[in-house]
């Protein structure tokens, strides 16, 4: 089943089907190993429209 079928890339903005669901499923901020807040991460996924799996070390904050 096609519907059913997972790929691991990094889509282009124009070449995503309608109707497919987008994350990022490894994604670390401030209260881990990066400088992007809970906030400003959020943000970006609701602007563009993409789920996020936040993926702190040994932390939960913000």
């Amino acid at each position: 089943m096609d519907s059913e079928r997972v790929t691991f890339r990094y889509p282009r903005g124009d070449s995503i089907p309608e109707g497919t669901l987008c994350a990022d499923m490894h994604f670390h901020t401030r209260y881990s190993d990066s400088y992007t807040s809970v906030r400003r991460a959020v943000s970006l996924a609701k602007k563009r429209n993409v789920g996020l799996a936040v993926t702190d070390h040994n932390l939960i904050g913000g």
